[in-house]
């Protein structure tokens, strides 16, 4: 189940914005819970034990700006999509340093509704990689893990090896051209015969040396025929993060 959370200290606000959420989410047929709040600390407080996925924060708060609460977010917890409320556009670009998801622009016609939906829409796309499966390993014991915390698949003869965040790496009897369709929906890409890469862990592709530089420093080299490919998927990739 989805926790929102929405922090407006503007109580009409902070009521319109949750029932506009609602209602979007409940005409995609997703299950989720939503909490109001009207102070950043209160939320962060909430937030140290339920541990939120989404938050529409303002970022003009009596008790301190949304600007410091994502500092705050930031040292405990990576993975909350924050959408800026405002109602000074100005503050969009200063925004954008906290790296947000989106923003929202308080307005009080239909225009706000259509932008709650456009970025609700994106916003689902992207919980789509944050998706939990779980890995069969032998003996029977499996493994429960994140699909962005997957940083790329490479396959040695009849094994996969899951290159994982943090983690050790998990080696899986399978074959790369079964899953391959599979993971392509959540931003997975074959760069190589043996080579799948997870696009949210990308750190730097080098074209000219026909490698990818991934999240963990790994470099992992790419099929030169698909070079203009790699590169045009990449670039659609950045773009759906806007």
């Amino acid at each position: 189940m989805l926790k929102i959370a929405v922090v407006d200290d503007n109580e009409v606000y902070l009521n319109l914005i949750t029932e506009l959420i609602k209602g979007i989410f409940k005409e995609n047929n997703i299950s989720f819970e939503i909490s109001k709040f009207s102070l950043g600390g209160d939320f962060l407080m909430s937030n140290a034990t339920e541990k939120f996925n989404v938050v529409f924060l303002d970022i003009m708060l009596p008790d301190m700006q949304g600007f410091d609460v994502v500092d705050k977010l930031n040292e405990t917890q990576s993975n909350i999509f924050v959408i800026f409320i405002t109602t000074e556009e100005g503050l969009v670009y200063k925004g954008y340093d906290y790296r947000p998801f989106n923003f929202v622009v308080k307005e009080e016609d239909s225009s706000m509704e259509t932008r709650l939906r456009q970025i609700i829409q994106k916003l689902l796309k992207h919980l789509s990689r944050f998706q939990i499966i779980t890995l069969e390993l032998p003996r029977g014991i499996k493994k429960e893990i994140e699909l962005n915390q997957i940083v790329y698949i490479s396959s040695d003869k009849n094994y996969l090896i899951y290159c994982i965040k943090n983690s050790e790496p998990v080696y899986l009897r399978q074959k790369i051209s079964d899953i391959e369709i599979a993971f392509s929906e959540f931003g997975f890409f074959r760069v190589h015969k043996k080579h799948l890469i997870n696009w949210g862990n990308v750190q730097k592709i080098h074209l000219d040396d026909f490698e990818i530089v991934m999240s963990t420093g790994d470099k992992i080299p790419f099929n030169k025929l698909l070079k203009n490919k790699i590169e045009q998927e990449y670039l659609l990739y950045l773009r759906s993060l806007r």
